[in-house]
């Protein structure tokens, strides 16, 4: 792609170029080898970084082919590189800026080194399991399933533990390039995430701290579900019918490979079931957009036993002319799937999320602040503001803290922090300051609504410079526009009410208003009951949180409101059944736990106490 595209492509793109730090765990890996192809001569920056795609893409299936050749006959082993190009994930992937395609060249290095084992190979794979861990946190899940079959391979060496010495050595010499981190954070650079210049940070930002509210699994059904989404996954890749062939594949590989067949099981095994557990898909709707994209390596092997049970058919077959049409039939099925993913998700002339970020720059006017919630928003204009230099007067405001070092600083704050900074910053700050929000189906249409926050005796900025840079609203669908607009300007309106009840002045008919308007959204509901909380309007808290359940009854953190509300009207019994609801929907929810503990000791139920106490330091012993 010439342009800049959707996902994270904008914010890598901008650490690289700037040696900065990227979102967690940091991936020194990734920004140091893009940031040698952004010294080409060669088109626009961001298509610098997708060439990089492109070519780690080439190299991917170069060496899959490679690999496979070992394996199978040439014409199945090139076969089986064609059909890897076919599938959803990793053409998407090897058309823009991204991190995966990095992991899988040190992958399939890592696998061509196990297949010719030798003692110089042994501290090859030391070096490349070190890189692979750099590269991304998932290809430990693939080392952990290779282990057993790394030892038995080195089995007859002599010199064994001079070479796992070695080999250990090499690991943590590759690990060592996370020292990255703290040596650019030192710097400052513009784009700092996490800040990791301190020990704790580091810590922090490897363990990817950060999205630990992500959690895992919490129930053993929720497992079961979210193994159904990974199947899904596999059934997006498109390759249909041929799927059909793996379990003739496992029979070849049983029959002529059978080392390497429990191998590949157990890799593929362990991974499939490690991922699935640490990948919380009930987090978000876009599960079917962010969960494929991890499970690419794993791909490479479904594809490895199609090609095989391709092979076992063809040379095996009951007859000759059947033998050759199934070859024919799976290779043009195979170029159908290439077509059809070129067409279907070429990004060659795909300047949307481009245009994008340019319109949302050019409908601001000069020195205005853009504040958003997330981090997503601003991708775009980060790249064009940090790598092209286009409206350098805008201030980019992530109010969730971590990327800038700006007002909210770094590491994770508590909401009420958060607040209280975006308070300050909206008082302090003179010139104009805008909101954002957009729907977040980010690879088709990126849409979003800028509102500007009007302080007493301040205009609105000319709505005709606004208007002619914004995409149309119609094209948004009618429910996602009001679902959009009513978010944004729930956040505006409670910003003033949380500043006004400061000077002893709550504003009542904005706060009717906001409930009037967000009595069928749960996450409004939600927004409004804790300001009511916040100003000790407990009654008022009470009901829209009532409504906030009754509209989400699967939402955990309600119930533990509502518990706190009950608390404070005096009403302990009530407050226990919430927070028993609380835990019974996540049982991993170590807050409601706690205030279970801290109420039932208030009440004399020592026993009681003392389990909800101990349930909570097993979730999170540092309490």
């Amino acid at each position: 792609a010439p342009f800049l595209y959707a996902g994270d492509g904008g914010e890598l793109i901008t650490a690289s170029y700037l040696l900065g730090n990227a979102h967690p765990p940091g991936y020194p890996l990734y920004l140091l080898v893009a940031k040698v192809f952004s010294w080409l001569p060669l088109g626009n920056v961001a298509w610098r970084f997708n060439l990089l795609n492109v070519t780690l893409g080439g190299v991917v299936v170069s060496l899959f082919c490679i690999f496979a050749r070992r394996i199978l006959s040439g014409t199945f082993a090139v076969f089986c590189g064609l059909l890897f190009i076919s599938s959803l994930s990793f053409f998407q992937y090897s058309l823009t800026a991204e991190v995966y395609h990095l992991e899988i060249v040190i992958t399939l290095l890592f696998l061509l080194a196990w297949q010719r084992f030798s003692g110089r190979a042994l501290k090859l794979m030391g070096l490349l399991i070190g890189l692979g861990l750099v590269a991304h946190y998932g290809f430990l899940l693939l080392v952990i399933g290779m282990v057993p079959f790394i030892f038995w391979r080195n089995r007859d060496s002599g010199g064994q533990l001079k070479r796992y010495v070695f080999g250990t050595i090499l690991v943590f010499f590759a690990l060592s390039l996370y020292l990255y981190l703290p040596l650019r954070a030192v710097n400052m650079p513009e784009l700092n995430w996490g800040n990791p210049a301190k020990y704790s940070s580091l810590i922090g930002k490897l363990t990817r701290s950060e999205y630990s509210e992500l959690g895992k699994t919490h129930s053993f059904l929720g497992y079961i579900r979210q193994l159904g989404y990974t199947a899904k996954f596999f059934q997006l890749q498109g390759f249909g019918l041929l799927y059909l062939l793996v379990i003739i594949g496992l029979i070849f590989f049983y029959l002529r490979h059978r080392i390497s067949l429990y191998a590949f099981l157990s890799m593929t095994g362990t991974y499939l079931l490690l991922a699935t557990y640490f990948l919380n898909y009930q987090v978000a709707a876009l599960a079917m957009n962010l969960g494929p994209k991890f499970f690419i390596p794993i791909y490479l092997v479904a594809v490895l036993f199609i090609g095989s049970g391709l092979q076992f058919v063809v040379r095996r077959g009951p007859k000759k002319s059947l033998r050759y049409g199934i070859l024919a039939l799976s290779m043009l099925t195979t170029f159908s799937f290439i077509t059809y993913q070129s067409i279907q998700h070429s990004v060659r002339n795909n300047s949307l999320y481009y245009d994008f970020g340019l319109d949302m720059l050019n409908s601001l006017p000069y020195q205005a602040r853009l504040m958003t919630r997330g981090d997503n928003p601003l991708f775009a204009p980060l790249y064009l503001t940090k790598v092209e230099n286009r409206r350098p007067d805008v201030i980019l405001t992530a109010t969730e803290g971590n990327i800038f070092a700006d007002e909210f600083g770094y590491g994770n704050l508590s909401k009420p922090q958060l607040k209280a900074i975006e308070q300050q910053v909206i008082r302090k700050y003179r010139g104009p300051i805008f909101y954002t929000n957009f729907v977040p189906d980010l690879y088709q249409k990126p849409h979003m609504l800028l509102f500007q926050l009007i302080r007493p005796g301040e205009k609105l900025s000319d709505s005709k410079h606004l208007a002619k840079h914004l995409h149309p609203l119609p094209a948004l669908g009618e429910k996602v526009t009001e679902m959009m607009s009513l978010s944004v300007q729930v956040t505006r309106i409670l910003n003033y009410a949380y500043y006004s009840a400061e000077k002893g002045n709550i504003p009542e008919s904005y706060l009717e208003y906001t409930t009037n308007v967000g009595w069928d959204y749960p996450h409004i509901l939600q927004e409004l009951g804790q300001f009511y909380f916040h100003v000790k309007s407990y009654e008022k808290s009470l009901s829209v949180y009532e409504r906030s359940a009754a509209l989400a009854p699967g939402s955990y953190q309600v119930y533990n409101q509502i518990g706190l509300i009950y608390k404070r009207l005096g009403k302990p019994d009530a407050a226990i059944l919430n927070y028993q609801q609380a835990v019974a929907i996540n049982p991993s929810f170590a807050i409601a736990h706690y205030n279970l503990a801290a109420l039932y000791l208030e009440q004399g139920k020592i026993n009681e106490a003392l389990a909800a106490s101990d349930k909570t330091l097993q979730i999170y012993p540092e309490y």
